[in-house]
């Protein structure tokens, strides 16, 4: 069944990455349109400002910068990076240039191109960023895998917890929510084995999803992370049951490593 109402540019010279992609999708939508020069690809971005960019930023010499050419071009479309790099470096330049999702080109395949699209249909209900709706890396689900959910508001904060909790040997389910409602709303779908919980968020403090974390599913360990070293707090939330806590300075990581291990993450 075709989702006629999403509109595709695909911005890539590769000619067999932009068959393939145009193959699946079509699949979905018929209003797909290719760019395979840095040129077309301005003309047709401003004309059609489309709901869905696939853009590979090696064809143009601004790189990475051009997805924020593409983003004044069209402020609502959303930005997938497709690349032949997938560098740690590279994909953290990508986020903080506004790009909404990055692939990998090894691992671009029907069922990536149809999650896009399933993430995109989902960001609109939730206004959510679309990487959030993403397993990062791999879709593939094993059944020795953990349910893994972050709820962070800071993005790149969440995409490099994301990244770290992703480079395990299991193939880790980790879905991230920005705010308090997105989680609630879509917790329910996908219960969570492990939560990692920004104490202070834009709509909730921790303290008060840590309560309704525990009340609905109280085998779930909660890990809050935080920019406040308050010894109240932690010890506040401790007696509330929670696993862990991290406090967002320069030795997290370590914190977060030995959680890691702790858990079998």
């Amino acid at each position: 069944m075709k989702t006629s109402k999403i509109s595709i540019v695909i911005i890539e010279d590769n000619k067999k990455t932009s068959s393939n992609l145009m193959n699946w999708l079509f699949c979905k939508t018929d209003l797909i349109n290719l760019a395979e020069s840095v040129e077309l690809a301005g003309s047709m971005v401003a004309s059609l400002k489309p709901n869905l960019i696939f853009l590979n930023t090696q064809m143009s010499k601004l790189g990475v910068d051009s997805i924020l050419i593409y983003k004044e071009l069209s402020p609502n479309s959303k930005i997938i990076v497709i690349s032949d790099e997938s560098n740690l470096d590279e994909i953290a330049t990508c986020v903080q240039h506004k790009a909404d999702y990055f692939i990998n080109k090894n691992k671009l395949n029907k069922e990536m191109a149809f999650s896009v699209l399933e993430a995109y249909i989902k960001t609109q209900k939730s206004n959510d960023s679309i990487w959030n709706f993403f397993k990062l890396f791999n879709l593939e689900k094993e059944k020795e895998c953990k349910t893994i959910s972050i709820i962070e508001d800071d993005d790149l904060f969440s995409f490099h917890l994301t990244w770290k909790l992703g480079q395990t040997i299991k193939n880790n389910i980790i879905n991230s929510y920005t705010n308090a409602d997105s989680f609630i709303s879509y917790s329910t779908e996908l219960k969570s084995e492990i939560v990692f919980l920004d104490y202070y968020l834009p709509d909730s403090t921790g303290a008060k999803l840590v309560d309704y974390i525990s009340s609905n599913s109280p085998s779930t360990k909660i890990i809050i992370i935080s920019a406040q070293d308050d010894p109240k707090i932690a010890t506040d939330l401790i007696q509330k049951g929670i696993y862990g806590y991290i406090i967002k300075n320069k030795n997290w990581e370590n914190k977060l490593n030995e959680y890691m291990y702790e858990l079998n993450i």
